[in-house]
């Protein structure tokens, strides 16, 4: 293998006045340098790498409370869909003041699967809103972030 000669040994007058000369080399390989970017470009492939490492964390963050928002909403949805079912199959539901006319009261009945569904519904929305504020807090505790974790 041959060995590593240097590139300005094709050009010995220029390697004579750049070796005799110490601004003059500094000045040439600070223009060499901003020629070729090789110290831009890894400065700027470590930046551009560093973005998107964070932005897929940001990303994945925004993708898990998509999840759980989502999961919330359709929890919510189905308890208020139930809540509705229930009631409109024990009620005719007619305009109120012919409802005043017929009668001053109303009494829904619920079946023990239609109350432990619904209340299931229920404690899960409730449970999943406690779960969110304490994952707020642990975020935003000031211990964590002075500790640098």
């Amino acid at each position: 293998m041959a060995p590593n000669r240097p590139i300005l040994a094709k050009y010995p007058y220029l390697h004579g006045l750049l070796k005799n000369d110490p601004k003059a080399n500094s000045e040439f390989n600070a223009a060499i340098a901003d020629v070729t970017g090789v110290n831009v470009r890894a400065r700027t492939e470590s930046d551009l790498q560093d973005k998107l490492e964070r932005s897929e964390t940001n990303l994945n963050i925004y993708i898990d409370k998509v999840r759980s928002m989502t999961k919330l909403a359709e929890s919510t949805v189905q308890f208020i869909r139930l809540l509705g079912e229930i009631i409109e199959e024990q009620t005719q539901l007619t305009p109120y003041t012919e409802d005043l006319l017929k009668s001053k009261d109303y009494t829904v009945h619920f079946t023990a699967v239609q109350i432990r569904l619904a209340l299931h519904l229920h404690w899960d929305v409730i449970g999943q809103a406690m779960e969110n504020d304490i994952a707020r807090t642990l975020l935003a505790d000031p211990a964590a972030e002075r500790e640098g974790t």
